[in-house]
């Protein structure tokens, strides 16, 4: 969303459309989640991670791009900054 809100989206095809309301807020960012959560990893492989805000309405939004990933450790394994380890 761009500003608080309620908003009407509609979609239109071959004479048919449908539409929903959306309701826009400005709630706060609660926790951040990573996925997934633990894994096993060989030696030489890769493992693409992904970052998940979860907000004070329940809402969770996709913050993969928009994290700084860092590794404690980097001689066992480096995380990039898209998040692939």
């Amino acid at each position: 969303g761009i500003a608080s809100g309620n908003v009407l989206i509609r979609a239109t095809f071959a004479g048919l459309s449908g539409e929903l309301e959306v309701t826009v807020t400005q709630a706060a960012l609660a926790s951040l989640e990573i996925n997934p959560v633990e894994f096993l990893l060989a030696s030489g492989g890769t493992q693409a991670l992904r970052a998940f805000g979860v907000y004070e309405d329940g809402s969770r939004r996709d913050l993969t791009s928009a994290v700084v990933w860092s590794s404690d450790d980097v001689n066992v394994a480096a995380v990039t900054p898209s998040g692939l380890v």
